[in-house]
């Protein structure tokens, strides 16, 4: 019955579904955290909400304390929560990410915070609010954010960009740096048969 943006669902192993959204933790504008639900049906949620996660870092809490845009991102059995954090509209809006290693995703303990993890530069700002997809021949990774051309507040300016990323030794994932706007990228990897 309150404010809730940027739904997302998280399948479980077993079959069972969890949504995931920001919300306000009252009914007034401030503050933006992150919540969880199980489901018992892919259009129904079963419980009241669990709080994950409320911004507490210097990198959430820019212009506004702000964690939104959870998306799922998986490899090998870990579980990894992309959130975006801080106003959406400044130089400042970057990702964060939550870190689930035992699959109690209703258990907030469960799930390490780390960030930031992917931040603006001197040419890309504010960048955040991302969706991960395979190569056409599954053997990439990209991640597709948007971003600010300019540092001064305002949406106006933000264009959806893609750029391909990696993992590291521990199994984490490596976003590296946001490309410059207009940087021409190698495309997706495909293969072809002859």
């Amino acid at each position: 019955d309150g404010w809730a943006i940027d739904g997302t669902v998280l399948p479980a192993a077993d079959g069972t579904l969890y949504f995931i959204w920001s919300g306000w933790p009252g009914c007034v504008d401030g503050m933006q955290q992150l919540y969880i639900a199980p489901m018992d049906s892919p259009t129904k949620i079963t419980a009241s909400r669990t709080l994950l996660t409320t911004p507490t870092e210097p990198w959430e809490r820019q212009a506004m304390p702000i964690c939104e845009g959870p998306e799922i991102l998986r490899h090998r059995e870990r579980v990894f929560l992309v959130f975006s954090a801080s106003g959406s509209w400044t130089r400042h809006y970057c990702l964060g990410m939550l870190v689930n290693d035992d699959g109690q995703f209703l258990r907030p303990s469960s799930w390490k915070k780390v960030g930031p993890v992917f931040t603006g530069v001197d040419s890309v700002f504010g960048v955040g609010h991302c969706s991960f997809i395979p190569s056409p021949d599954g053997t990439e990774e990209w991640i597709v954010y948007h971003a600010k051309e300019v540092s001064t507040n305002g949406w106006e300016d933000r264009s959806v960009r893609m750029q391909k990323f990696t993992w590291d030794a521990a199994g984490y994932p490596e976003f590296g740096k946001p490309v410059a706007p207009h940087v021409p990228l190698p495309i997706p990897s495909e293969s072809r048969y002859y």
